[in-house]
């Protein structure tokens, strides 16, 4: 990619990022907007995960733990296990993924709280699921992050000898994970942070979804924290735009664990507060709080699931939570059976371009929106905002007529500049919020968010 296209390509992203903050910045720090982040798609993600587990074979809450070393660190499963301050809620529902309990040893592969799976020290560098350095290629590959190769098994008795085998120091293979814990129900799984940049990590996280779910394992994925290194962040929140969309066009739930720190902690303040001075770990202790502290006071409400202090410096912490919160609401509709709430949101479903001429020596462009909600009928009264870059710089609003549509048009255009980028950057209504990740179109003559019209 030439370095003008992927700089737009940069902004778009961190325009996509930007969309979903403001539609929950005038939200408190809830489970309900902790929660949110695949409102757009709720109903399809509950019914995929209810039609995954229409199967025999399951053992009731057990929940994979799979990633790297944030996964694998105890600093993760530490509040699950024996924190302070868990609501009622919580605790049910910690009960019911069997958080409350720890295997023997390190190598109890039957155990069935996917956190100590993942936390156990099966070697110096990993546990059953998930392994320190690795990333998604190296788990698809089963290969390459340190010592001997983990072969392939699709023998559980064979696979669970494989997983808790000391001579594979670092490396787990997917196939042989996933034949080693065929039992579980739901598999959360957060990857990418020590590779965010490979251009095959979605495919690399595709294949994963596909493993999991041909084992009838229910994926819900989760974006990873942001990095201190500019550049390096610069492909975490690439990445995370991709998770977000994959999880989407997958109808799969989705924890957005990048969205929930800068909430928190905009700017780069959460450096040094929610993640280490590494640039990359989540911290274990700031503020006078730790991984076993109250999420909730001082600071925030029980009661409404609102949290405190400890969670704007304490970064495992949050993680544990927000992992947590999420279980409890796939549990209430994917497990209980109750019906989630109607999805009060809206999207962009169409952009289309087109182009006047009133002169040799000018041009203008023009772009029409088609706004949706999620049943993706067309949504009047919304007022959309957005702007426009390359041979235009300006911005543009509109509100949507009764046929959900509204158009922005650019001033003259220099007849030797080519093309107009019309970039969304907003969309505001008095009842439905507006969910950048849901965007689409239906023509596939873009991506809902910008299009590009280019003068005839």
């Amino acid at each position: 990619m030439k370095g003008s296209a992927l700089l737009v390509k940069v902004i778009v992203l961190f325009v996509l990022l930007l969309c979903a903050t403001t539609a929950v910045l005038a939200q408190e720090a809830t489970a309900a907007r902790a929660n949110s982040y695949d409102d757009a798609w709720q109903s399809g993600w509950v019914a995929h995960a209810r039609s995954l587990l229409a199967t025999s074979g399951k053992t009731e809450g057990f929940v994979l733990q799979i990633g790297d070393s944030i996964t694998h660190s105890f600093a993760y499963a530490n509040w699950p296990l024996q924190g302070a301050g868990k609501t009622p809620q919580d605790d049910a529902a910690i009960l019911w993924m069997r958080a409350t309990s720890w295997g023997s040893g390190n190598a109890d592969v039957n155990h069935k709280n996917g956190w100590y799976l993942a936390a156990a020290d099966t070697t110096s560098h990993r546990g059953m699921t998930s392994s320190g350095g690795m990333s998604l290629q190296e788990l698809w590959a089963g290969c390459c992050n340190g010592g001997p190769a983990m072969p392939a098994s699709f023998v559980p008795l064979e696979a669970q000898g494989i997983v808790i085998d000391p001579a594979y120091t670092a490396n787990l293979q997917i196939d042989t994970v996933v034949s080693a814990v065929r039992d579980a129900q739901f598999a959360v799984v957060m990857l990418g942070s020590n590779d965010p940049g490979n251009a095959q990590n979605i495919a690399n996280l595709t294949a994963i979804v596909d493993k999991l779910e041909a084992a009838r394992i229910v994926p819900i994925l989760s974006t990873i924290p942001p990095q201190g290194d500019s550049v390096s962040n610069e492909w975490v929140v690439r990445f995370n735009v991709d998770v977000a969309q994959l999880a989407h066009a997958r109808n799969l739930s989705l924890i957005d664990f990048y969205q929930e720190i800068v909430l928190r902690r905009p700017g780069t303040a959460w450096f040094g507060t929610l993640i280490s001075t590494d640039g990359v770990h989540p911290t274990a202790t700031g503020g006078g709080f730790d991984i076993g502290s109250d999420p909730y006071l001082p600071g925030g409400d029980p009661a409404t699931h609102t949290s405190g202090e400890a969670l704007t410096n304490v970064g495992y912490l949050l993680r544990s939570w927000l992992v947590v919160q999420k279980l409890k609401e796939v549990k209430q509709y994917v497990i209980d059976g109750a019906a989630p709430p109607p999805e009060n949101t809206t999207h962009v479903g169409d952009l289309d371009g087109a182009v006047a001429n009133p002169s040799k020596q000018i041009w203008r462009g023009t772009v029409t929106v088609t706004l949706h909600d999620a049943a993706e009928a067309v949504v009047s009264g919304a007022t959309m905002s957005g702007r426009w870059s390359d041979s235009y710089s300006g911005t543009g609003t509109c509100t949507t007529n009764a046929a959900g549509q509204c158009s922005v048009s650019t001033g003259n255009i220099n007849a030797k500049k080519g093309t107009a980028t019309f970039t969304v950057t907003g969309v505001t209504h008095p009842v439905l919020a507006y969910r950048s990740n849901a965007n689409h179109d239906v023509d596939g003559s873009s991506n809902g968010t910008f299009i590009t019209v280019i003068k005839p």
